[in-house]
């Protein structure tokens, strides 16, 4: 057999083929001979039978390569997540990306003492796969949902009550009950700025050089200026923002807004806009949806993904688009580099100090007090480094698995994107020399690809 076919086996020994190398026009193939031969290149699981089979019977007439074995793909488990047990019409609003009801994002659910508001869904258990070699390949378990003790409520049995009165905020991790501070109206020299833990809602419009930071959410009800928000919770203006390149909107979760214009916006998960975002810097940890919209100018990234309308326009004004890996990440990723490296160093220098000392002491049979105490702190200090150096790698390992997070990435155009829009996944980038009509931007093996919607 060896003469006739040659194995080839995929890098992850999850499947086998033959590729023919030279056959007889008149050889006559016995299927149990060639599984034998199988056999002995340990092949052992999951055999294709039919293509096997008819392989033997008509060599001459497959198609080649030939699948011949194929392994089972491990399954991994589910993580855990938190289901809310209020009511959830805005979310269920904004499954559908396209037709959110932003009306509807502005209501803040509230609760009463002793009210059910979620439950802690366990993760679940990966199932292992096997290779051809009958090998067994690992699978990960789900990881649990991560909640931190919030204000306001009690956990008992993987669920979580409130204890008082109070509008819900959801962060990353935590559930919260909080008070309201509300200002009817505009948010002007009487109220001043606001630093409030509970959420705050304003009834009028945010204008320039005003703060206001709270500890759940911010709603506005009308325009945001200039000025500068900050929550632990999610942001919602249903007038829209009209930066003029001052101030700062910044959430923990999401950020809901009519229109985005000289803004800088930054969301710890999503970002919806309603109609368009203009020369602004848009980051969002999750996904930047403004489907009915349009990007021009400035710069949006998003980790996960960006569904737009349109972007860029018929002047072919420069817009950045950014998926898969924020800047900040990348940043991070070099920062930890740069550190390892330097503790690294610092580590063999004391190395070779420490050799030194040694040897010294072979050599004489004892140390100056001096040449002891040099040699205490190097030995302090090294343990001191190790330790940190093994934080600074788990560090490291974690931000690489949210690069691994991120492989499903991708910008989608509803309408056109026009020339002079530059894509980037990672530092990967790519310059759209035309207008493409309904298409999605993907990263597949070191490329960025484009297909028709």
């Amino acid at each position: 057999m060896n003469e006739f076919f040659e194995l080839v086996l995929s890098k992850d020994h999850m499947s086998a083929s033959v590729k023919l190398r030279d056959l007889p026009l008149d050889i006559s193939l016995e299927e149990q001979s060639f599984k034998e031969w199988l056999h002995e290149k340990k092949i052992i699981f999951g055999l294709k039978h039919e293509a096997i089979h008819s392989l033997c019977s008509n060599p001459h007439q497959c198609q080649y390569p030939v699948l011949v074995a194929e392994g089972i793909a491990p399954s991994n488990g589910s993580d855990g997540y938190i289901r809310p047990e209020f009511n959830t019409s805005e979310e269920k609003s904004i499954s559908d990306n396209r037709n959110f009801n932003f009306k509807n994002i502005m209501n803040i659910p509230s609760v009463k003492s002793g009210q059910l508001v979620a439950t802690i869904i366990p993760p679940t258990l990966g199932v292992s796969g096997m290779d051809v070699y009958g090998n067994s390949v690992p699978a990960k378990n789900g990881r649990p949902a991560r909640l931190r003790p919030g204000k306001n409520i009690l956990f008992h049995q993987n669920q979580v009550y409130a204890t008082t009165d109070g509008q819900i905020s959801i962060t990353s991790n935590s559930i919260n009950v909080f008070p309201v501070f509300e200002v009817q109206g505009d948010l002007d020299m009487e109220v001043g700025n606001i630093d409030f833990i509970g959420n705050v809602v304003i009834k009028g419009n945010v204008p320039t050089g005003y703060s206001i930071k709270a500890g759940g959410d911010i709603k506005i009800s009308g325009l945001v200026e200039g000025a500068e928000l900050i929550a632990g919770g999610s942001i919602s203006i249903s007038g829209g923002i009209a930066g003029a390149s001052r101030g700062m909107v910044k959430a923990g979760v999401n950020i809901y807004t009519r229109y985005l214009n000289q803004a800088f916006c930054k969301a710890g998960n999503d970002i919806y806009v309603e109609t368009s975002i203009l020369h602004s810097t848009v980051e969002s940890g999750g996904h930047v949806f403004a489907p009915k919209g349009q990007i021009i100018g400035g710069r949006v990234s998003a980790n996960k993904g960006i569904e737009v309308g349109e972007i860029g326009n018929e002047h072919y004004t420069k817009t950045e688009i950014l998926v898969g890996n924020l800047q900040s990440i990348l940043n991070h990723e070099k920062e930890l580099k740069k550190e390892i490296d330097e503790v690294k160093e610092s580590l063999e220098k004391l190395h070779v100090l420490k050799n030194k000392l040694k040897g010294v002491l072979h050599s004489r049979k004892n140390l100056t007090q001096q040449e002891q105490l040099l040699l205490n702190k190097q030995q302090t200090t090294s343990l001191s480094l190790e330790k940190k150096l093994m934080l600074l790698q788990n560090e490291y390992n974690q931000l690489m698995e949210e690069y691994t997070e991120n492989k499903d990435a991708y910008v989608k155009v509803h309408g056109t994107i026009h020339p002079n829009t530059q894509i980037c996944f990672g530092k990967y980038r790519k310059l759209t020399q035309q207008a493409v009509k309904a298409c999605k931007f993907v990263f597949r093996q070191g490329e960025i690809i484009t297909i028709p919607l």
